[in-house]
Order: C-alpha cells, then structure tokens, then sequence
C-alpha cells in the first residue's frame, strides 16, 4: 500500500527555502537537490519505516546528496513531515517538532 507524503506548513517552507538557496546562480544546484529529495520521498511513500526513529514515532529521513533530513511521523496511510532542516542546525526536541 503506498502512503502519501504531506509536508506540515513550516517543513513545506523550509524545503522552499531550501530550493530557492540552490538555485542561486552561484550554486545552481536546484534540480540536483529536487532529485535528490524525490527520491527520498519514493522511500516514504513505499517504506515509511525503512528510515531511522528518532523518538517513539518520529522518524529521520537524511537525503543522500545533501545534508538535509527529513523529520516526520506516521500515521495510518500518510506521512507527515514535521520538518526539514539542513544537517548542521541543532536537533529539536520532539515537543518542537510536533508544533511544526
């Protein structure tokens, strides 16, 4: 059964700030970077639970290209990506990721 993939409204906004950052002329990264995080979507949408559980229902997704990771939760037939934040920012606390 595949699960559908549905960004919270900040994760939603993070990746497009994500995005906007790699498409900068200097980087020119952009369509790497969306490759790179639909692949990691396929992952989700077949294998939710393939990807590292960080707390008793959050689980980390990291891209394999970029240093991003994917945070999000699992529920019924969905996921739900709580937030998507670049590697090197300080891990929230799971209360913070859920008000996301």
């Amino acid at each position: 059964m595949p699960y559908s993939v549905r960004y919270k409204r900040a994760a939603a906004a993070e990746v497009e700030t994500a995005v906007s950052r790699y498409a900068q002329p200097e980087i020119n990264k952009a369509p790497e970077f969306v490759k790179d995080l639909e692949r990691t979507e396929s992952y989700l949408r077949t294998q939710p639970a393939l990807y590292q559980r960080i707390d008793k229902d959050i689980h980390r997704a990291v891209l394999r290209r970029f240093p991003y990771s994917l945070f999000y939760v699992i529920e019924q037939d969905q996921v739900i990506v709580l937030a998507f934040m670049h590697q090197h920012q300080k891990a929230l606390r799971r209360e913070e990721l859920i008000k996301h």
